[in-house]
């Protein structure tokens, strides 16, 4: 087999058209399935429902900005970023929960 000229060589060895024919690379890592992520099989993990800052403020009757000051100050849960780092939105199943709980402590 003829050298492998320089503007076709990697640092993991040539390269191949087939790719089932290149090795790995010793840096690269085959992690296991986390199983959190796996759920219980039975059934397809529910996707996650959130609300944004004014349909917060409107289920609780208040404000906007004091939809920011109750979740600085602990009374909602912290909002979740999905979208964007400027979008703050929330939860439903945690706001749900913590509907429960401080329904249960009054």
């Amino acid at each position: 087999m003829p050298p492998t000229p320089p503007d076709q060589c990697s640092p993991y060895g040539p390269i191949t058209r087939d790719r089932a024919e290149a090795p790995l690379p010793s840096t690269v890592a085959v992690l296991p399935e986390r199983q959190r992520d796996r759920g219980s099989g039975d059934e397809p993990p529910k996707p996650r429902r959130y609300l944004r800052k004014k349909r917060v403020a409107e289920r609780y009757g208040i404000h906007e900005r004091s939809v920011d000051r109750k979740a600085a100050s602990g009374q909602l849960p912290k909002p979740h970023y999905p979208v964007g780092p400027r979008v703050p939105m929330w939860d439903l199943d945690e706001l749900d929960a913590h509907d429960r709980r401080a329904g249960a402590m009054a």
